[in-house]
C-alpha cells in the first residue's frame, strides 16, 4: 500500500512536520534505523530537519545546572504519544532511556505527542522540555537541515536522532519520499 492511499495525516499534506522518532507506539528503541530516500523532490521547500536529540540530552545531563531537571525526561510518564493513523493507540514512556550503557531517544514534538499530559504527571518535565527545545534551532550543534535531491537518501539512527521536514510546494510532480524502518542497527 502506498502512503498516499492511506490515512497517515503527516504524509497527506505539504505542511511542515515537527521533529519526531519513527514508531509512534512502539517501545522506545524498537525502531533502531530509519531510511528516507527521495524519489521526487518538492519544487520548493521540503528540507529534512535532523536533531541529534541524544547529544542534546547528554549535554543537559553533563551540565551541573540542568542535570537534575533533565533527568525528568527519563521518567516512565515523560512522553505520551498517540497514533494518528490507527485507533488512537497510545504509548506512554520515557522520552530518553539508558539501554546497554547507551542513551536512546524517542524525543518528538509532532502531532502524535501529548506533552501536556506528561507535564501534569512529571515534576520538572516542563522545564526540561523547554531546555531541550531551546537547542532545536539553526546554528545549534545538534541541528542540521538538508534538502535531498532525486535518488539521494539518508540513514538515521532512529533511536538517537529525531527528524522532521519543512513545508513544501509541488509543481509538475508530487513530492515522493520512500521510508524504511528497521528494528536493528544497519552496518
Amino acid at each position: 500500500m502506498k502512503v498516499n492511499d492511506g490515512s497517515h495525516r503527516a504524509f497527506q499534506t505539504n505542511n511542515d512536520q515537527k521533529i519526531h522518532c519513527d514508531g509512534t507506539i512502539e517501545v522506545l528503541g524498537k525502531i533502531k534505523t530509519s531510511i528516507l530516500l527521495c524519489a521526487i523532490p518538492a519544487a520548493v521547500g521540503g528540507e529534512t530537519i535532523i536533531f541529534n536529540s541524544v547529544a542534546a540530552f547528554y549535554d543537559l545531563l553533563e551540565n551541573d545546572n540542568s542535570r537534575y531537571i533533565a533527568s525528568s525526561l527519563l521518567d516512565m510518564q515523560a512522553l505520551k504519544r498517540v497514533a494518528v493513523n490507527r485507533n488512537n493507540e497510545e504509548y506512554i514512556g520515557p522520552a530518553f532511556a539508558i539501554k546497554n550503557g547507551e542513551i536512546i531517544s524517542r524525543f518528538s514534538l509532532d502531532n502524535t505527542c501529548d506533552w501536556d499530559y506528561s507535564f501534569e504527571n512529571v515534576k520538572l518535565l516542563k522545564e526540561a522540555y523547554a531546555l531541550l527545545v531551546d537547542t532545536i534551532v539553526p546554528n545549534s550543534p545538534f541541528y542540521i537541515e538538508t534538502k535531498l535531491k532525486c535518488s539521494q537518501g539518508i540513514i538515521m539512527a532512529n533511536d538517537k536522532i529525531s527528524h522532521g521536514r519543512k513545508g513544501f510546494i509541488d509543481k509538475h510532480f508530487k513530492r515522493e519520499m520512500i521510508r524504511g524502518l528497521f528494528e536493528k542497527d544497519l552496518e
